[in-house]
């Protein structure tokens, strides 16, 4: 039988009307003045996961389908959505703020939590402590059946990638005195024996990052949203006990000559060294503001090889026996990767991305005036994209060429001169990095994203898994095309960051600007 719309509407209303009676009993005040006094906080914190939230409290009963369907199609940002659920929830009835309560904490979303229970932070923390590193028990018979065994081993990212705000919002997660497990790490860390386990990370200031941030050129295309990267590095990195120094459209000889300072700079104070390049760029290199590709002998002019960064660093002796890290943000080739379906029929994606093509750009090295897409590379068909090397062949060509992992044997108390070195480039060989013109690129976002969040609890190398994991959730509106990074080090330890310890005094930093 087939229902007029009109006929439709009415049972759809009927039915809103039989549930909405059921639930006539509103909340009490004191949880209705819990949900508005942190209305834009918890806004903020469900975003990412809304959807899901909505689909426990409708299992729930809490709310019906069509107004799930109402919040969640209705909207169109996931701002919006938030919003509209916690403008519904008071009305709901007597259990919804419990209910509301236990999604938020079956989708970890436990900061939101905390905002409608305090009390209950100190169990969550500890519960989080325990099951670090031990996996998910099985349930006997005489335990709660619907007792959940939260193992956060891998916090979950979001099921896409994040909203503008979330990114823009995102404050650092710094270690908490109940943070017991991250407690103890640090204090290992810091005997004999943990030493010869784990970089020292002690420091008032922790160490010093660096950016070079290429935005505007001489002949190649300006990089639009490149200052929302460099403006998330800088508090980001500031709040985790840094040091920041920005230089701002550097030729390629300045970018030498500031490499060349660099290393013969005293950073006895420092546990380590930062460097983010955002730039245009081609294979193994990344290009200065005068830099260009040159069609006739298919070879990128004025560029610094990466290979150049990370060595000059490598000679510092106030360095030796620290951690160097470098971050790329330059494409690698043109090609653009359209990535593989594991579920076909699963072809649509639900990401935050604004629904414009001009806001999304490659990151290129030639005149795209007449092309809406831009990018960080080389030109359109260059001699990596056609060189008939596999991608592989290619990132295993670069990523050699930057840590080389061969050398002659020496005897005497040494270090490896390319050792504690960790390199980290936006793409993989041949292919372009994307950039939104108005929030920044895929990579760096993710980096700050992931480090803002997880910094507190996981190593460096877990750190890029997530930051890779949270890119491969990006794609373009247009075209559908994905990216993800490449990383390889030659670290002889593990790195933590331990933001906070041994006490938060990122009020004493110096951080600065430069021209």
């Amino acid at each position: 039988m087939h229902l007029s719309k009109e006929l439709f509407d009415q049972l759809k209303y009927k039915v809103a009307l039989k549930f909405a009676f059921s639930n006539s009993l509103s909340m009490n005040q004191n949880q209705k003045d819990i949900l508005r006094h942190n209305y834009m906080q918890l806004a903020e914190y469900i975003m990412p996961s809304i959807e899901q939230v909505c689909k426990n409290l409708w299992m729930a009963k809490v709310i019906s389908k069509p107004m799930m369907e109402d919040i969640l199609e209705g909207k169109n940002t996931n701002r919006k959505r938030a919003m509209a659920l916690l403008d519904l929830l008071p009305s709901r009835g007597p259990h919804a703020f419990d209910v509301f309560f236990r999604s938020l904490e079956e989708n970890d979303l436990f900061e939101a939590a905390y905002l409608l229970k305090p009390e209950q932070r100190k169990s969550y923390e500890d519960v989080t402590a325990t099951f670090t590193t031990k996996p998910a028990e099985k349930l006997g018979s005489g335990q709660e059946k619907n007792k959940v065994i939260h193992n956060p081993e891998f916090d979950e990212l979001p099921d896409t990638w994040p909203s503008a705000e979330a990114l823009k919002n995102c404050g650092v997660r710094i270690i908490q005195t109940s943070d017991t497990e991250q407690q103890q790490l640090y204090k290992v860390s810091l005997t004999p024996k943990g030493q010869l386990q784990y970089y020292q990370m002690k420091s008032e200031k922790r160490g010093k990052v660096l950016v070079i941030n290429n935005a505007k050129f001489e002949t190649l295309t300006e990089r639009d949203g490149s200052g929302q990267d460099e403006e998330s590095i800088y508090e980001t990195f500031r709040e985790l006990k840094f040091e920041v120094q920005v230089l701002h459209d550097k030729t390629h000889e300045e970018i030498e000559s500031i490499l060349e300072t660099e290393s013969k700079s005293d950073f006895s104070e420092f546990d380590c060294f930062i460097l983010f390049v955002l730039s245009h760029g081609h294979k193994d290199v990344v290009y200065g503001t005068d830099g260009y590709f040159d069609e006739i002998t298919k070879q990128p002019k004025n560029c610094v090889q990466i290979t150049y960064l990370k060595s000059k660093l490598c000679t510092n002796k106030s360095l030796i026996g620290k951690p160097k890290m470098f971050f790329i943000q330059a494409c690698q080739g043109n090609k653009k990767d359209s990535g593989l379906f594991i579920n076909p029929v699963d072809q649509e994606s639900n990401l935050n991305l604004p629904q414009s093509e001009s806001s999304m750009s490659q990151e290129s090295d030639i005149d795209l005036s007449k092309n809406p897409a831009l990018s960080d590379s080389g030109t359109e068909n260059t001699s990596i994209a056609n060189s008939g090397q596999s991608a592989e062949d290619q990132t295993k060509h670069i990523m050699e060429s930057v840590l080389p992992t061969e050398a002659h044997d020496a005897y005497g108390p040494k270090l490896p001169s390319q050792a504690e070195v960790f390199v980290a480039l936006a793409t993989t060989a041949g292919y372009l990095s994307w950039r939104n013109t108005m929030w920044g690129t895929w990579f760096i976002r993710a980096i700050t994203f992931v480090f803002a969040k997880y910094a507190y609890k996981y190593d460096l190398n877990k750190l890029m898994t997530m930051v890779n994991s949270l890119v491969a959730k990006a794609e373009t509106i247009k075209g559908k095309y994905k990216q993800v990074a490449e990383k390889r080090d030659t670290f002889t330890k593990t790195l933590y960051f331990f933001p906070g310890l041994p006490e938060n005094s990122i009020d004493h930093q110096q951080t600065h600007y430069n021209n």
